[in-house]
């Protein structure tokens, strides 16, 4: 399985927010696919993590683009590249 992933932030100078969020789905040894998201402050050391195990891959690829659409709503863009 190919590694799909989106790279997102969030930036507002005003308002001090200046975020990532990257998100990707990958095959893992014990589920046929894991969904991981990875978050954080932009230039700030570290971020969260947080990856979901998915018995079927275009499950996983669904859940991708649901928190993909949810972030976007919320203020978020594609990252270009």
């Amino acid at each position: 399985m190919n590694r799909d992933g989106v790279n997102l932030v969030r930036v507002d100078a005003e308002t001090d927010v200046w975020r990532f969020y990257s998100v990707w789905v990958e095959a893992d040894l014990f589920a046929p696919a894991r969904l991981v998201r990875f978050w954080g402050r932009i230039g700030a050391r570290g971020g969260q993590c947080r990856v979901e195990p998915y018995e079927d891959p275009e499950r996983a690829r669904r859940a991708l683009e649901k928190t993909v659409a949810q972030k976007v709503r919320r203020g978020y863009s594609r990252q270009a590249g």
